[in-house]
């Protein structure tokens, strides 16, 4: 092996025809079966597939960058080329969907849970090219999460939360950022963060 082999945990996939390369459910099969360097005749035999069945598979996948080159292996006076995962997880952001790309101001209420998915999805798509770009320049993307689990008894208790929660937000974010513009409507100075907080109620299959 004289390649990198190192894979990336997380790769954001933000191209429909990437995306489209992964619809086909033998794929993401033989995909995943490249979490270590391995050449198509390893991956057809631990399938029970034909190898030139993997292999087409593999190029098409190499082809969208799913997999890279990791180098040859000596196998039976053959030197097989070897290929790995480029990323451990992928994620399919929404713009993936263009015009059909979930959008905050096409759901009216902002306590559904319709409007909670959108901004999911906002939060997906910004991360997903802010990531990728911190990628590209060799930088570490500042960021911030919490997430916990509460429980409530009564719709009064949540509604209770729910206001002291909006009134604590409101005065961290008063008391330590700074305005997103000046006073002519112009872009203030500093980068600007998106601070997105939400609940839901977890269902019964996933409870904790």
């Amino acid at each position: 092996m004289d390649q990198d082999t190192s894979v990336v945990e997380l790769e954001c996939v933000a191209e429909l025809p990437r995306a489209a390369v992964l619809l086909h459910p033998l794929r993401l099969k033989i995909l995943r079966s490249f979490d270590q360097p391995k050449s198509a005749t390893d991956v057809a035999g631990e399938l029970r597939m034909s190898r030139q069945q993997v292999n087409y598979h593999v190029q098409r996948l190499a082809r969208a960058r799913f997999l890279r080159k990791a180098g040859r292996r000596q196998k039976r006076g053959l030197r097989d080329q070897c290929f790995v995962q480029n990323a451990r997880s992928l994620l399919v952001l929404p713009q993936v969907l263009g015009p059909l790309a979930p959008s905050p101001t096409a759901t009216r209420s902002a306590l559904s849970a319709a409007y909670l998915l959108t901004l999911t999805a906002v939060v997906q798509k910004e991360l997903g090219v802010a990531l990728s770009e911190a990628d590209a320049a060799r930088q570490t993307l500042a960021t911030l999460a919490i997430d916990t689990e509460v429980r409530f008894t009564s719709p009064t208790q949540r509604a209770e939360f729910t206001a002291a929660l909006h009134a604590a937000i409101t005065d961290v974010v008063a008391r330590h950022s700074s305005p997103m513009h000046t006073a002519s409507g112009a872009r203030a100075a500093g980068r600007p963060h998106r601070v997105v907080v939400g609940a839901y109620p977890i269902p019964a299959a996933f409870e904790p």
